[in-house]
C-alpha cells in the first residue's frame, strides 16, 4: 500500500513539476506588450536567458519535488533512468505520460494567460482575472518549493541548498509576474497540496 501511495504521489509530482517547468520557460514570449517589448526578449533570449529561466526553475523544483518523484520532470531524463536500472519500464512509462500531460499543461497555461503570443502583443489586454491566476501560480511555486526544501522529514544533501532553491524561486516568480499584478491566492493552495499529497514521499531515483 505504501509502495502504491508513493507511486501517484511520484506522478503528481512529475505532473506539477513539468507544468512549472514549461509554464515559466515560456510565458515570457506569450505576453509582450509592445513590439519593442517582443524585440528585447528575443534579444535577452540569444544571451541564453532562455536557457537561464529554464534553468532556475529545474534546480527550485529539483530541490521541492526531488524526494517525491527524483525529479525527472523530461521523459529524456526518465528513458536514462530506465537504461540505468535506476527506474523499471512500468513507472518509466507512468513517468513519461505525467510529465506530457505537464507541459501540455504548461503550455495551455501560458497561452491561456499570456494571450495570441508573439504574434500579436497582448500583455495589455490581460485583465484582472489572468493576472490572478498567474499570481497564483508563481506565488504556488514559491511556497511549494519553500515547503519542500524546508520539510523535516527530509535527510537528503539537497535539503542544505534550501534557502538558495526558495531564493531562486523568488527570481523565478519575478522574472515570471512582473509583467502582471495580482494577489498571492496560490499560496494557500500550494501548502494545501503539499500536505495531502507530496509530504512524506521518495520515488524516482533521482534527487
Amino acid at each position: 500500500m505504501e509502495a502504491l501511495t508513493n507511486s501517484w504521489r511520484a506522478l503528481v509530482a512529475e505532473v506539477t513539476g513539468s507544468t512549472f517547468l514549461v509554464f515559466c520557460g515560456s510565458i515570457m514570449f506569450s505576453s509582450p506588450d509592445t513590439l519593442d517589448e517582443l524585440k528585447h526578449r528575443m534579444f535577452l533570449a540569444s544571451l541564453g536567458d532562455v536557457g537561464l529561466r529554464f534553468g532556475m526553475t529545474l534546480a527550485t523544483l529539483a530541490v521541492a519535488l526531488g524526494p517525491v518523484s527524483g525529479a525527472h520532470f523530461n521523459p529524456v531524463v526518465s528513458m536514462s533512468a530506465l537504461i540505468n536500472g535506476r527506474i523499471e519500464w512500468q513507472p518509466c512509462l507512468l513517468y513519461v505520460a505525467a510529465q506530457l500531460l505537464g507541459s501540455l499543461m504548461g503550455a495551455a497555461m501560458a497561452w491561456g494567460l499570456g494571450g495570441s503570443g508573439v504574434t500579436l502583443p497582448s500583455g495589455m489586454h490581460n485583465g484582472s482575472i489572468k493576472a490572478l491566476c498567474i499570481e497564483m501560480l508563481i506565488t504556488g511555486l514559491l511556497v511549494l518549493v519553500f515547503l519542500g526544501a524546508s520539510d523535516p522529514e527530509r535527510g537528503d544533501a539537497l535539503k542544505d541548498l534550501g534557502g538558495v532553491a526558495v531564493g531562486l524561486a523568488l527570481a523565478v516568480g519575478h522574472w515570471v509576474g512582473v509583467y502582471f499584478v495580482g494577489p498571492p491566492v496560490g499560496a494557500a493552495i500550494s501548502a494545501v497540496v503539499y500536505k495531502f499529497v507530496f509530504s512524506g514521499a521518495k520515488e524516482g531515483g533521482g534527487f
